[in-house]
């Protein structure tokens, strides 16, 4: 097995950065209403409509789709914690 000669990991300064500059831009963040728990969970309802949007694409390429897929049978919040959010500064 090789190793990509390229990879090179960040620093920590880099990931500091990264998860402020994140945050500031409201790119993440808790629930609107200022709950935690959207941090690695799904909103079904915007993930049907990927599928929703996906599936002919997927099916004019020749993948074979179910007629009618829903979101619970490709994601699940089953693994999540809801009490993992963003914390303040």
């Amino acid at each position: 097995m090789s190793q990509d000669s390229s990879f090179s990991p960040y620093t920590e300064g880099e990931a500091e950065f990264s998860a402020t500059l994140l945050k500031d831009e409201g790119l993440i963040a808790n629930e609107a209403d200022g709950s935690v728990g959207s941090v690695g969970t799904y909103d079904m309802a915007r993930v049907q409509g990927t599928v929703d949007e996906l599936k002919p694409i997927l099916v004019a390429g020749g993948a074979a789709i179910p007629d009618s897929p829903t979101a619970e049978q490709i994601y699940t919040n089953r693994f999540t914690d809801p009490g993992i959010g963003i914390s303040s500064p």
